[in-house]
Protein backbone atom coordinates (compact mmCIF):
# COMPACT_ATOMS: atom_id res chain seq x y z
CA UNK A 1 0.00 0.00 0.00
CA UNK A 2 1.48 3.19 -1.02
CA UNK A 3 0.96 6.13 1.01
CA UNK A 4 -0.43 9.90 -0.01
CA UNK A 5 2.17 12.57 0.82
CA UNK A 6 -0.55 13.77 3.64
CA UNK A 7 -0.26 10.29 5.09
CA UNK A 8 2.97 9.98 5.01
CA UNK A 9 3.19 13.48 6.68
CA UNK A 10 0.89 12.43 9.37
CA UNK A 11 2.87 9.34 10.27
CA UNK A 12 5.76 11.71 10.89
CA UNK A 13 3.27 14.16 13.33
CA UNK A 14 2.16 11.08 14.97
CA UNK A 15 5.19 9.72 15.26
CA UNK A 16 7.69 12.79 16.94
CA UNK A 17 4.03 13.21 19.18
CA UNK A 18 4.69 9.73 20.37
CA UNK A 19 7.95 9.67 21.10
CA UNK A 20 7.60 13.72 22.77
CA UNK A 21 5.20 11.73 25.62
CA UNK A 22 7.76 8.94 25.79
CA UNK A 23 5.03 6.01 24.59
CA UNK A 24 7.43 3.27 23.35
CA UNK A 25 5.01 0.80 22.07
CA UNK A 26 3.24 3.84 20.04
CA UNK A 27 6.41 4.96 18.72
CA UNK A 28 7.53 1.41 17.71
CA UNK A 29 4.49 -0.10 16.04
CA UNK A 30 5.82 1.16 12.56
CA UNK A 31 9.21 -0.88 12.80
CA UNK A 32 9.63 -4.31 11.56
CA UNK A 33 11.67 -7.58 13.64
CA UNK A 34 14.12 -7.03 11.89
CA UNK A 35 14.68 -3.00 12.76
CA UNK A 36 18.04 -1.31 12.94
CA UNK A 37 18.42 1.80 14.85
CA UNK A 38 22.46 3.32 14.04
CA UNK A 39 23.16 6.18 16.24
CA UNK A 40 25.80 8.47 16.52
CA UNK A 41 27.51 5.71 19.63
CA UNK A 42 25.54 2.53 19.56
CA UNK A 43 24.30 0.25 16.78
CA UNK A 44 21.42 -2.45 17.51
CA UNK A 45 19.47 -4.72 15.60
CA UNK A 46 15.95 -6.42 16.34
CA UNK A 47 12.75 -4.97 17.05
CA UNK A 48 13.18 -6.07 21.11
CA UNK A 49 16.35 -4.80 21.41
CA UNK A 50 15.44 -1.51 20.12
CA UNK A 51 12.69 -1.27 22.47
CA UNK A 52 14.44 -1.85 25.24
CA UNK A 53 17.23 1.05 24.11
CA UNK A 54 14.16 3.31 23.60
CA UNK A 55 13.21 2.62 26.89
CA UNK A 56 15.91 3.12 28.83
CA UNK A 57 16.56 6.21 26.82
CA UNK A 58 13.40 7.11 28.17
CA UNK A 59 14.17 6.24 31.88
CA UNK A 60 17.27 7.96 31.49
CA UNK A 61 16.23 11.45 30.48
CA UNK A 62 12.65 11.90 31.42
CA UNK A 63 12.64 15.07 30.86
CA UNK A 64 13.69 15.34 27.24
CA UNK A 65 11.38 17.07 25.07
CA UNK A 66 10.67 16.00 21.20
CA UNK A 67 9.13 19.10 19.03
CA UNK A 68 7.46 18.08 15.34
CA UNK A 69 9.14 21.30 13.51
CA UNK A 70 8.91 20.37 9.74
CA UNK A 71 8.55 17.48 7.65
CA UNK A 72 9.35 16.43 3.90
CA UNK A 73 7.55 13.70 2.22
CA UNK A 74 7.88 12.38 -0.99
CA UNK A 75 4.64 9.90 -2.00
CA UNK A 76 6.66 8.06 -5.32
CA UNK A 77 9.20 6.90 -3.94
CA UNK A 78 7.85 6.24 -0.24
CA UNK A 79 10.11 8.22 1.70
CA UNK A 80 9.42 10.64 4.77
CA UNK A 81 12.19 13.30 6.63
CA UNK A 82 11.81 14.77 9.65
CA UNK A 83 12.83 17.46 11.77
Amino acid sequence: MAYTVEELKKIGEDWVNDWANHRSEQAMKMFAEDVEYVGPIRKFKGYDNVVAFVNGFFKSYPDEVWHFRASYADAESQTLIIE
